[in-house]
C-alpha cells in the first residue's frame, strides 16, 4: 500500500472518529444520523451527476445490499451511543470489524487464518476486554464478563459486524459502479430505508435536532461524504483487509475524544484497550 493511500486512510480515520464524537453529543442519535446523511447526499449530487451512471443489475444489487448494511449499522450505532460511552462503544464497534471481516472470509470464502492473523484476533478480543475494566486490581478483572452482557456493548459489537458487511460489499461494488455514483446511491437508499420510521414517529425530534445542532449536522454530513468517498477510491486499488486495518487507527482517536474531551473517565484503561485493539488490527491487516 502506498504512502498516499495510508495517509488518506489515516485522514479518513480521524474524521470518522470526529463525526462519531459529534453524533455522541447529539440529542437523538438516529435522527441526527438521518439528517447528516441527507446533507452528505446533497453534497454528492454535483459530483455524481458528472460521472458515469452505467450500472449493471449486479451493481444495483450491491448498492441495495450495502445500503441495507449501512441502515442497520446506523441504527445499531445510535442505540449504542444512546446508553454507552464514546470511549467504550467506538473502539468496540470499529475494533471488532476486522475480526468479523476475517471470520466471514474464512467461513464463506475458504480463506485460512495465519498465525499472525490469529494473534491479531486474540489482541482485538483482549483489547475489548481491557476497555471494560474498571480497575487493574484482581477483583476488577472479572467485571468485563458482566459488562459485555450489557445491551449497549452488544449493539456496538453488532454494528462492527454491519461495518464488515458493507465494507466487503463496497469492495466489490466499486468494481461495478463509479465510486461517487455508488456512494450517492447507497446514501440515498440508506436514507430511504431509515426515513419512514423517523418521519412517522420522530418528526418533532427532527425539527428540534436541526434547530439545535444544524451546524454540527452540516459538518458531519460533509465528513461523511468526504471520508467515505476517499475510502471507496482507495478500495479500487487496495485490499479491503489492508484498508480496514489502517483505518482502524480511528479506535485510538475515538478513545481519546471520549476519555479526555467528554471526560468519560478511566482514560488509562480505555487508551490501553484501544492501543491493544489497534495492534491486533495491524496484525490482521499484515496477515491477509
Amino acid at each position: 500500500m502506498s504512502l498516499i493511500a495510508i495517509g488518506g486512510l489515516l485522514f479518513a480515520a480521524a474524521i470518522h472518529a470526529l463525526w462519531n464524537f459529534l453524533l455522541k453529543t447529539s440529542a437523538d442519535k438516529q435522527v441526527y444520523t438521518l439528517l447528516a446523511l441527507g446533507v452528505a447526499s446533497a453534497l454528492l449530487v454535483p459530483v455524481a451527476l458528472l460521472r458515469d451512471w452505467t450500472i449493471s443489475p449486479a451493481g444495483w444489487g450491491l448498492i441495495g445490499l450495502s445500503a441495507l448494511c449501512e441502515a442497520i449499522y446506523f441504527l445499531l450505532l445510535g442505540s449504542a451511543y444512546s446508553g454507552g460511552q464514546l470511549s467504550l462503544m467506538y473502539p468496540i464497534s470499529r475494533g471488532s470489524t476486522p475480526v468479523f471481516t476475517t471470520l466471514v472470509a474464512v467461513a464463506f470464502i475458504g480463506e485460512r487464518i495465519s498465525a499472525l492473523g490469529l494473534l491479531g484476533i486474540m489482541l482485538v478480543v483482549a483489547g475489548i476486554y481491557v476497555l471494560h475494566l474498571r480497575s487493574f486490581r484482581r477483583e476488577g478483572w472479572l467485571e468485563p464478563f458482566g459488562a459485555l452482557r450489557e445491551r449497549t456493548s452488544q449493539f456496538a459489537l453488532l454494528s462492527g459486524l454491519a461495518v464488515a458487511g458493507y465494507s466487503s460489499v463496497d469492495k466489490v461494488g466499486v468494481a461495478h459502479v463509479d465510486p461517487p455514483v455508488y456512494m450517492f446511491l447507497v446514501f440515498s437508499l440508506t436514507m430511504a430505508l431509515l426515513a419512514p420510521y423517523l418521519l412517522l414517529y420522530k418528526r418533532d425530534a427532527m425539527r428540534a435536532e436541526w434547530r439545535n445542532n444544524r451546524h454540527s449536522i452540516l459538518l458531519t454530513g460533509a465528513m461523511l461524504a468526504s471520508g467515505y468517498l476517499l475510502i471507496l477510491f482507495i478500495l479500487t486499488t487496495n485490499k479491503v483487509s489492508y484498508a480496514t486495518s489502517v483505518r482502524g487507527a480511528s479506535v485510538v482517536f475515538g478513545a481519546l475524544l471520549g476519555a479526555f474531551v467528554l471526560n468519560e473517565g478511566m482514560g488509562d484503561k480505555k487508551i490501553l484497550g484501544a492501543l491493544v485493539i489497534f495492534a491486533g488490527i495491524i496484525c490482521i491487516g499484515l496477515a491477509t
